[in-house]
């Protein structure tokens, strides 16, 4: 008898259990969309440059001024080939009165660093020599831009331009920044030249589009 009572008992605690069960609302997780952050990703992150100009100068490093004289005598020579009657034209230019140094020349020097190590490039732009009629530079004042770099403490000549201005840009190719010469070549028409650094050839090298 005692054990009948026992289970009637069970089953009445077991029943109002499942009776409680069924009328508690059932919480269903409810499903939240995450937002993904998007990335975008480059093959070449741009830095930001700060901006450098070309500052005129008055003088060269003394181990320079022979290495831009050599280069001079030879923008003149090569420039003056179809009109050389086999003298020298120094000497034809300067009547003999030459003396073998930057100071038959007129110019202008200009520098800046162009690859941020702290040590800065020179530019030489060349007017003309012996105080004769302008012979480097045209009507438009077209005409070379001779860019110069100290390379494992050796003076050398890294790039030839051509134009009328010459502007350091904020880009860089290999270790130099780019430089942008402008040129007219008439009073209306004006063409510009963007030069990059090749770091195998170690010298400027004009952009062919």
């Amino acid at each position: 008898m005692k054990k009948a009572l026992f289970v009637v008992v069970l089953l009445a605690v077991a029943g109002g259990a499942f009776w409680f069960y069924q009328q508690k609302p059932v919480e269903v997780p409810v499903e939240t969309e995450v937002p993904v952050k998007e990335t975008v990703t480059t093959s070449t992150e741009k830095k930001s440059l700060e901006v450098v100009v070309f500052q005129k100068t008055k003088e060269l490093p003394s181990r320079l001024s022979a290495v831009v004289l050599a280069g001079l005598d030879a923008q003149l020579e090569e420039g003056g080939k179809e009109n050389s009657s086999g003298q020298s034209m120094k000497k034809n230019f300067c009547d003999g009165k030459e003396t073998g140094t930057l100071s038959d020349y007129d110019y202008t020097i200009y520098s800046a660093d162009l690859n941020g190590d702290g040590v800065v490039e020179f530019v030489v732009e060349p007017y003309s020599i012996c105080d004769s009629t302008e012979f480097f530079r045209g009507a438009s004042n077209n005409g070379p831009y001779l860019v110069y770099a100290e390379q494992k403490g050796v003076w050398r000549m890294v790039g030839n331009l051509f134009g009328n201005s010459l502007q350091i840009l904020d880009t860089l190719h290999g270790r130099y920044r780019d430089l942008k010469a402008s040129a007219h070549l008439s009073v209306d028409s004006e063409t510009t030249t963007v030069y990059h650094w090749n770091d195998k050839m170690l010298q400027y090298e004009e952009v062919v589009e």
